[in-house]
């Protein structure tokens, strides 16, 4: 068998097992793009939700706790 022939044989074998493995609908990845969007849209969630805590105006009693257990938030406290 010629190398030619060999590398041909290789070629369709791998294309024998891409469609044993994903059919002849492959995987496009519109799940990690669904989980991304998801992702985004929960980030903004938590933003808007703290935005409007620190909006209400605490009164100087609560804000020692608020900040206490935000310590780790990556936004300062205004």
């Amino acid at each position: 068998m010629s190398p030619i022939e060999a590398l041909a044989m290789e070629s369709q074998e791998q294309h024998r097992r891409y469609y044993e493995l994903y059919g002849t609908n492959p995987v496009r990845g519109d799940g990690l793009r669904e989980l991304a969007t998801y992702s985004r849209q929960l980030g903004q969630q938590a933003s808007d939700i703290r935005d409007e805590v620190v909006a209400l105006d605490f009164s100087t009693e609560v804000i020692p706790s608020f900040a206490a257990a935000t310590r780790f938030d990556p936004r300062p406290f205004r």
